[in-house]
């Protein structure tokens, strides 16, 4: 049975349902689902042979075959994807699955449909690469994306605290090596950092006392992050995350505010 992935990154945009098929006759359920768009519909195509599900493939052809159309309700919508994996479990949970669950009348096998989270060997795509015309159109289908600030947020938190290997150290160095920033990209960066409220942060942030943490575990009492940052070749940025605590740690580095406990 697949079990529930905290570490899962789920979407947050507002366009899931959650669903059941029902068997007019009797009015009950026989399936629970969740989706977005068409998702709920493609039971009942033509193709629908394309699922792993045979026995809800089967009970479909026979109430057709007996001159009966399953009939498709959304019980919920206007959910995102956390929201809609919980409500699909709750509802199997209450209808139950036959012959898995006593008195279960629902066609599912699974309690949870959550994806499965696996790792190295046990993923199908390990040790295979994207061709060259796979990486062209999933750089087309990113290009202009917007992703939301909580997107962005769980993506963040989902990488957090991950080392990288210095294969891909090296490879992040050889493609940002040499790079020369537009003219249009260097008067944004201007143009921010001459902003009121970036300008009175950068002097505060000068002006507070820190308690930064060495890999070797010394705790030292820096009065200039900045300087620190520039002296010990660390991003002064990604210790200000270590501080506000959206990092763990930098190069092993660790910090915080002297007058926080």
């Amino acid at each position: 049975m697949f079990q529930k992935n905290d570490e899962r990154v789920y979407d947050v945009r507002s366009d899931y349902y959650v669903y059941r098929l029902i068997n007019p006759l009797s009015w009950s359920p026989f399936y629970i689902g969740k989706g977005k768009k068409w998702r709920c519909y493609q039971h009942l195509s033509a193709r629908n042979n394309y699922s792993h599900n045979k026995r809800l493939g089967g009970y479909i052809r026979n109430l057709r075959a007996a001159g009966i159309e399953p009939v498709v309700i959304k019980i919920c919508e206007g959910m995102n994807e956390e929201a809609a994996y919980i409500l699909e479990e709750q509802e199997i949970l209450k209808y139950g699955r036959k012959g898995f669950d006593e008195c279960g009348i629902l066609m599912n096998i699974f309690i949870a449909n959550r994806p499965e989270k696996r790792i190295g060997s046990d993923n199908g795509f390990y040790g295979k690469t994207h061709s060259d015309e796979t990486k062209r159109k999933i750089s087309v289908g990113n290009t202009g994306k917007v992703r939301s600030p909580e997107t962005r947020k769980k993506m963040s938190i989902s990488h957090m605290g991950k080392p990288k290997s210095d294969e891909h150290k090296r490879k992040i160095g050889d493609k940002s090596r040499g790079r020369i920033p537009k003219e249009e990209t260097k008067q944004k960066l201007r143009e921010y950092n001459l902003r009121e409220d970036v300008l009175k942060r950068n002097i505060e942030s000068k002006q507070k006392e820190w308690i930064v943490i060495n890999p070797d575990g010394v705790e030292e009492f820096v009065v200039n992050l900045s300087d620190y940052c520039l002296e010990n070749g660390l991003s002064r940025s990604k210790m200000y995350s270590v501080a506000s605590g959206n990092r763990k740690h930098h190069k092993k580095y660790k910090c915080r505010k002297a007058d926080s406990q």
